[in-house]
């Protein structure tokens, strides 16, 4: 094989090849005044596909160009072939016509590159006549070389940290390869060069970018005969992001910021909204989605993703994933975490509340064959998770997040049903209940008098609410760790014949005069002088105990509740004149009637 040239991509590389041998330039001896016509065909490669161009043909050092007369010689350019014609020239005396061609091009593709070159010479003499033909023929060959990358393609796309194969290949086959040598010319990455065919670097993504891919370029040298062949290649570096989070063994709760349910809890679009119920004792699990900004050009192995909590929590509710992968031609794989370990074996609140800390992760992964562990977002301070561990699995369907920050926070620690109630019925002894945001609860408070507010939803909603929206939501607290709640009883004032309309007066009232004077009243929740006539009122038995939520007041008798809750009665008297009639509790006596109501 001849002597090797290196072509570079986008480039071509230049021949510079002498014809010497004589016998492609016939000696032709003439005498007197002769006649010589001499005609050089020059050709290259085989075809036109062997991707080659002449630039210049110089005989005996000078130039010729297409289709222009120098000197009497001429050069045409025809059928694909330069030919240079001598004629009609006349010698004085006998001529030796010994002379090089020498022809410049270039190349633009590798192969084993061949030239030829013919002559044919005429000679008509005086003496002897003629015309008389020599002809002749030389070839030379030129090798020309070029080194590819041949993996991987241009604007592949890669995750940051990941080992990237870079491949390159010398044409033609058979090539002597004195060096090879890797640089990164744009991009980082280790290590930095390689001395074989192969360059395997770690690619990263400089900015930690999710939405703007690296370009990583390589260059690739390969020293043949002394002569370097170059080729680049550009790929594309991607950083991932976490981009959605659902906890596994939880119940939708409702987000009272937006009475919405959030599924799954967490996501890059909505990061604040993250709530969660676990049972106490049970393991964190979560599914997560491991996004980029492009399709992967290669499976890619994750050997390990953690979610990390970033601050000491207790039960260190770490968790992690053996391993999974990414396909090629995808951006995006569900994986399943599984907890390092399982979360406390009682009640607990994850929140922000006073010495306690919602759950906040860091999230790391790590590449399969590789060291590295490499964060990426959410950040910390981007998914804080308010998970809260119950007693047993909450009964509601959808429970409140207001009813768990209420009920986890006030029982923590508890194990037990009895343990829970106790603790529970705590946060509403001092008649500050407040929802999850800060607002407080109020009892008959001014919305609630002009709309009838018997339900937990709009309690929660309209921060008001009269005595059934308030024992439902004491119940439906018990619920949320699905303790029996205890039964509902509505209080009645005592029929009183020939009288309509009985109303209970609830203190505080002068009972002395007529009418009573309505004095300040019992406190109710977030409500100092709440509303002091009805037709009835709601309270919870529960233990041998009446649980009064609205005013936050336990009593042990029915007798109890009334002697010191009840001023007195109230009724309507038919007339004429129709006028109110007024009766003082008795104490010590009971007379307000007591029944069972079906509270769903």
């Amino acid at each position: 094989m001849p002597d090797p040239v290196c072509v570079n991509e986008d480039t071509t590389v230049q021949f510079n090849q002498h014809f010497d041998r004589q016998d492609a330039l016939v000696k032709a001896e003439v005498r007197g005044n002769s006649t010589i016509k001499q005609e050089i065909t020059l050709t290259y490669g085989e075809t036109a596909a062997a991707g080659g161009s002449i630039s210049e043909i110089k005989f005996k050092g000078q130039p010729f160009t297409a289709n222009t007369t120098w000197n009497s010689f001429r050069i045409r350019f025809l059928d694909g072939r330069y030919k240079v014609v001598i004629e009609q020239l006349t010698y004085e005396a006998m001529s030796t016509f010994i002379g090089h061609i020498q022809v410049v091009g270039s190349f633009s593709s590798p192969g084993v590159k061949k030239l030829t070159i013919s002559t044919r010479v005429w000679v008509i003499t005086p003496r002897i006549g003629g015309p008389f033909l020599f002809t002749g023929s030389a070839e030379e060959e030129v090798t020309v070389c070029k080194v590819d990358i041949v993996e991987p393609n241009e604007n592949d796309v890669f995750l940051h940290g990941d080992r990237v194969t870079f491949r390159a290949e010398v044409e033609p086959s058979g090539v002597t390869v004195e060096s090879w040598n890797w640089e990164i010319l744009q991009g980082t990455g280790s290590p930095r060069s390689s001395n074989t065919d192969t360059y395997e670097p770690i690619v990263k993504n400089e900015d930690k970018d999710f939405e703007n891919p690296d370009t990583f370029k390589v260059e690739v040298t390969a020293v043949v005969n002394g002569q370097t062949c170059t080729d680049d290649r550009s790929i594309k570096v991607v950083y991932p992001r976490i981009s959605k989070i659902n906890f596994h063994q939880t119940k939708p709760v409702r987000h009272e910021s937006d009475w919405a349910v959030h599924d799954p809890e967490w996501t890059s679009a909505v990061t604040d909204k993250s709530v969660s119920v676990f049972t106490r004792g049970t393991d964190i699990e979560m599914t997560v989605t491991f996004e980029v900004k492009e399709n992967l050009t290669n499976n890619t192995t994750i050997d390990q993703l953690y979610a990390d909590a970033a601050a000491w929590v207790r039960g260190n509710p770490d968790c992690w994933n053996v391993s999974l992968e990414i396909a090629a031609g995808t951006k995006s794989g569900d994986f399943f975490l599984d907890g390092v370990t399982n979360l406390p074996n009682d009640i607990y609140a994850y929140d922000l509340s006073t010495g306690r800390r919602r759950i906040a992760y860091e999230w790391y992964y790590k590449i399969s064959g590789t060291n590295d562990k490499y964060v990426i977002d959410p950040t910390p301070a981007q998914n804080k998770h308010a998970l809260y561990v119950t007693l047993k699995d909450p009964a509601p369907a959808t429970p409140y997040e207001t009813l768990l920050y209420i009920t986890c926070r006030a029982a923590g620690g508890q194990t037990s049903a009895a343990g829970a109630n106790n603790k529970i019925w705590k946060e509403f002894k001092d008649c500050v209940v407040k929802r999850k945001d800060g607002a407080p609860l109020q009892y008959w408070g001014p919305i609630a008098l002009g709309t009838n507010i018997q339900t937990t939803d709009l309690l929660l909603r309209l921060k008001d609410g009269r005595c059934g929206a308030w024992v439902r939501m004491f119940r439906d607290c018990s619920h949320t760790h699905s303790i029996p709640p205890g039964g509902i009883q509505v209080i009645s004032p005592p029929p009183r014949p020939g009288l309509l309309e009985p109303r209970l007066l609830i203190k505080h009232y002068n009972m002395n005069v007529t009418p009573p004077i309505d004095l300040r009243g019992i406190k109710g929740q977030s409500n100092p002088d709440p509303k002091s006539v009805f037709s009835n009122h709601g309270v919870v038995t529960r233990a041998g105990k009446i649980l009064d939520p609205s005013y936050g007041k336990l009593f042990t008798t029915q007798n109890e509740w009334e002697d010191k809750s009840v001023a007195g009665f109230r009724y309507v008297e038919l007339g004429p004149p129709a006028a109110y009639r007024y009766f003082k509790n008795v104490k010590k006596v009971q007379e307000t009637g007591w029944a069972v109501f079906p509270f769903p």
